[in-house]
């Protein structure tokens, strides 16, 4: 297939020490890549044109710490902070199209608490902050800053052969933006029920319900633009609300040295889903996809087996099945 080389080098390191009492390390990952977008010119009636490439850097760094043994209320805590700076460059020929920058800093801490009796559990706080820009004739968006915080915990109660866990998130996410669009600011809660019981050795049922909340992505509010990538004029809406979506799955798990079996269903759901859909229209040689919002549902099942035919010998097998409908439409 025409233009479609890719060439890719990676390079990591890093270090930590580990003692009775904590830990520390860090590491460093940089990534660099070109590849070509196949037809991406015939698309901008360029048969003859010269073909594009993506001329792609990524450097990622990650520092981890944590202490054990803490006493007390609290048996560990970890702290986690990543930082990615990648950025890509749209190449016509030897000629600079556009330059897409993006840049973010995460970080994670989480405590987990001294088993009392049955119980035990985790809590802990995440937050980002991400910048992105992209700069060229065919610039995706307007410059981005996003914001985001949360703060989590998850309890679990066991009781021998019954295991109830249950979990709240809450979560912030801020955008502020250039280029005379709105900013955009969500605020949601998310939470989970779960029940496992064991029916004998290695078998159980398990079954989970909850109610989740995501805030539509940078990429779905402010994009309005050609994204060679996936050869698409993509246009959100930054008038997008919060997706909701109430789930329930359920299944039965079978473990033994000769069978691992596990079979479960799910169903999903989802006010205001957010999809990328076909407007059946043509921008700057290239289908149009917007960014639009409908009440959805997912309907699902998903099986899988391992079984031992003899000491050398495994037979695996999966299945899974899903049917999504936008209900507003039915699509």
């Amino acid at each position: 297939v025409e233009n479609s080389a890719t060439r890719m080098e990676r390079a990591a390191f890093g270090g930590g020490r580990h003692w009775d009492s904590g830990f520390l390390d860090a590491s460093v990952e940089l990534n660099q890549g070109r590849y070509g977008v196949p037809f991406a010119a015939a698309f901008e009636g360029e048969e003859d044109g010269p073909g594009i490439e993506l001329d792609a850097d990524r450097t990622v760094f990650r520092l981890n710490g944590g202490l054990r043994g803490l006493g007390g209320f609290l048996e560990d805590a970890h702290a986690h902070v990543t930082y990615i700076d990648w950025s890509h460059l749209e190449l016509e020929g030897d000629e600079v199209g556009t330059m897409f920058s993006n840049e973010s800093l995460v970080f994670r801490a989480e405590a987990y608490q001294q088993q009392r009796g049955s119980w035990t559990g985790t809590f802990g706080v995440w937050g980002q902050a991400r910048s992105f820009e992209a700069v060229g004739e065919e610039a995706l968006s307007p410059p981005v800053d996003q914001f985001s915080f949360a703060a989590f915990a998850l309890e679990e109660v066991d009781l021998g052969a019954t295991r109830l866990a249950g979990g709240v998130r809450v979560e912030t996410n801020n955008y502020d933006v250039g280029g005379g669009l709105p900013d955009r600011d969500f605020t949601g809660v998310s939470g989970s029920l779960g029940l496992n019981v064991g029916l004998a050795e290695g078998a159980a049922l398990y079954s989970n319900v909850s109610r989740s909340h995501r805030a539509p992505a940078l990429e779905e509010l402010y994009n309005n633009g050609p994204h060679i990538g996936n050869l698409t004029f993509e246009e959100g809406d930054s008038d997008l609300q919060s997706e909701v979506s109430t789930g329930l799955d359920a299944g039965i798990r079978l473990q033994s040295d000769a069978l691992n079996l596990e079979a479960g269903a799910f169903f999903y759901d989802i006010s205001r889903y957010v999809y990328l859909a076909p407007s059946g229209e043509i921008e700057d040689g290239l289908p149009v996809g917007r960014y639009l919002q409908g009440d959805a549902r997912y309907l699902g099942m998903e099986a899988s087996a391992d079984v031992r035919v003899t000491e050398g010998l495994r037979f695996l097998a999966g299945f899974d099945f899903v049917r999504a409908e936008v209900t507003d439409t039915s699509e």
